[in-house]
């Protein structure tokens, strides 16, 4: 790449190995940023756990969309949810929360894919 074109691009050594490396770390700030790929499963929740219980709980964590707590065929609550969170970071936060309690009862908090959190919205 020519020279002048790096510094317009903000790569300041104007060395083409130099550009690659600050793309590729913008990228991976905005993959943290702005994933829409982290979820995390919630189980052992209290059967009476709401949307706003499971956001209390996971206080620290920017949650994406709506908390989907999973029924069996009756509607009754499974004891568990999952969340989409927003970055790599919340899900981080939220894999922290592993253990703590939930009105008494010891939440187990786990790394999950999109399938059962879109299986079940």
């Amino acid at each position: 790449m020519l020279p002048f074109l790096n510094l317009a691009l903000g790569c300041v050594s104007g060395k083409q190995e130099d550009m690659e490396n600050e793309i590729s770390s913008e990228l991976s700030l905005e993959q943290n940023l702005i994933g829409t790929n982290f979820y995390a499963k919630l189980s052992g929740l209290p059967s009476k756990a709401t949307e706003e219980d499971i956001r209390k709980f996971l206080t620290d964590c920017r949650i994406d969309g709506e908390v989907v707590i999973i029924t069996y065929e009756s509607g009754r609550p499974t004891g568990e949810a999952v969340v989409n969170l927003i970055t790599k970071d919340d899900l981080e936060k939220a894999m922290k929360c592993n253990g703590d309690n939930l009105d008494g009862k010891s939440v187990v908090v786990v790394e999950t894919g999109c399938e059962l959190y879109n299986k079940r919205k």
